[in-house]
């Protein structure tokens, strides 16, 4: 959604607060100037992705580029491309796989296209699409028959504010920890429980805690702000052909997908700086959970840097 901004407004003048992308009017060198005769009555917003554009903009082009003028966005692999996808600035290629050892190759490929970012992946059983209307995508991209890819965490989809998220993770990960401690002592050797109660301690004291708890929350049902990505290439292609359903008793009902025409793999060239996988977060001696068994890795804020955590309003979206 694109939404007017007075030129005194908050978000303007505080955006690192709002996650709002400080630099304005950034406009694809793939604009084209020669075609864009838009103008707007006032700032404008796009809630999406935090960018801000001025009245004058359109007259350095159409901000997230035209797919008609742009390449597709390189990524080492040079297999058989049957479709696209955009985000702002880049046009995302769809390759068609035939079979694993050709995903395997492409997995491979964009990795060591890329040695200085995380590759990671996300399998879905179908394509959720940004929901905006035609004015909006011409204004931004200037055409209306793009598909714009949807990643938006279940947090943000039900309307949860982030704050009340956060209480929720700390008090469902410290009601887990002092009862997983109890049996912790009866099932570690006393200099492993000494390791893991202070590293619990340190933990919940620490800038670890609430990525700890968002990496529970997402694999355990509840609400999050960051979105759960893989290193294993396997537990993506599940979860690309493979539907979950829970029925009225809470259970997960999993059933492999019949027709595979709609599954996606989507691959993600990741910062190391922000995303962090769940064995960096969890306690010493912490029992294995579906965050290990699907070598969770996550998006979101509190990254994981070569120097530690720092925080961070980085959202893959």
């Amino acid at each position: 959604m694109i939404a007017s901004l007075d030129v005194k407004d908050k978000l303007l003048k505080y955006p690192g607060l709002y996650n709002v992308y400080p630099i304005r009017n950034e406009v694809s060198q793939f604009g084209n100037l020669d075609i864009a005769a838009n103008t707007l009555k006032s700032p404008v917003l796009d809630e999406q992705y935090g960018r801000v554009f001025s009245e004058n903009v359109y007259k350095f082009g159409v901000p997230y580029g035209k797919s008609s003028s742009m390449p597709f966005y390189p990524c080492g692999f040079s297999g058989e491309i049957v479709g696209e996808m955009r985000v702002p600035y880049r046009r995302v290629p769809v390759f068609r796989v035939r079979d694993i050892s050709e995903l395997n190759n492409l997995f491979a490929d964009v990795k060591k296209y890329s040695p200085q970012y995380e590759i990671l992946a996300r399998g879905q059983t179908s394509t959720y699409s940004l929901s905006r209307s035609d004015e909006e995508k011409h204004l931004l991209f200037g055409s209306i028959d793009h598909v714009e890819p949807s990643f938006l965490a279940s947090g943000i989809r039900k309307g949860y504010s982030e704050l009340f998220l956060n209480c929720l993770w700390e008090s469902q990960a410290r009601i887990l920890l002092h009862d997983i401690s109890v049996d912790m002592k009866d099932e570690l050797t006393s200099e492993e429980f000494v390791r893991f109660s202070e590293s619990t301690n340190r933990l919940q004291s620490g800038p670890r805690f609430i990525p700890f708890g968002l990496g529970l929350a997402q694999h355990y049902g509840l609400p999050s702000i960051g979105l759960d990505l893989t290193d294993n290439l396997q537990v993506a292609l599940w979860f690309a052909s493979n539907s979950i359903d829970i029925d009225a008793s809470g259970r997960a009902i999993c059933k492999p997908v019949q027709d595979l025409g709609s599954s996606r793999l989507f691959f993600f060239r990741c910062p190391k700086n922000a995303v962090y996988s769940h064995e960096v977060v969890k306690p010493d001696c912490f029992p294995e959970c579906r965050p290990d068994h699907q070598n969770a890795w996550f998006g979101g804020f509190y990254p994981v840097s070569t120097d530690g955590f720092k925080t961070a309003n980085s959202f893959l979206s």
